[in-house]
């Protein structure tokens, strides 16, 4: 089981889910109301930080990805297939990120209770640029124009 703190969740899980959100919102071409949106990123943020503590690693990524789904399909009434295919498409680059800043970082490590702590403040810093690098992404894709001309039916 992975060590969760109520520091983790507060400045990495719901930063990050917030990030999440509007990345999945921004690849699927739709918006939401502000209510909706934050109440869809906190309980993703929840819902992340308890299976985190109480799953195995891999699988807790999992529950949190179908709860994704199930956020992006009863909130947005996006359709399953898209809804799914956007989680996949977020966790898939959500774990390139965490594999070269964290899982790396942990494995040479023999964590002491300091370097715990050291390592949930080093979470929270390192969640700075991959949330930058979602948002980028997220603008791209809310600000690309489109030409319906070229779209193949």
């Amino acid at each position: 089981m992975e060590k969760v703190s109520l520091f983790n969740f507060i400045f990495s899980m719901i930063p990050r889910s917030l990030v999440a959100i509007y990345f999945c919102q921004s690849l699927l071409l739709f918006r939401v109301s502000t209510t909706k949106f934050m109440l869809m990123s906190f309980l993703f943020a929840c819902v992340t930080w308890l299976t985190r503590a109480y799953f195995p690693i891999g699988f807790h990524s999992f529950v949190a990805m179908l709860f994704l789904v199930f956020v992006l399909n009863g909130f947005a009434k996006v359709k399953i297939n898209s809804a799914f295919i956007t989680a996949i498409i977020y966790f898939t680059l959500l774990y390139i990120f965490d594999f070269f800043v964290l899982y790396i970082y942990n494995f040479f490590t023999n964590l002491s209770l300091y370097e715990i702590w050291l390592l949930e403040v080093t979470r929270v810093l390192l969640t700075i640029p991959a949330s930058i690098a979602f948002l980028a992404i997220s603008y791209y894709c809310r600000n690309k124009p489109y030409n319906f001309d070229e779209v193949i039916y």
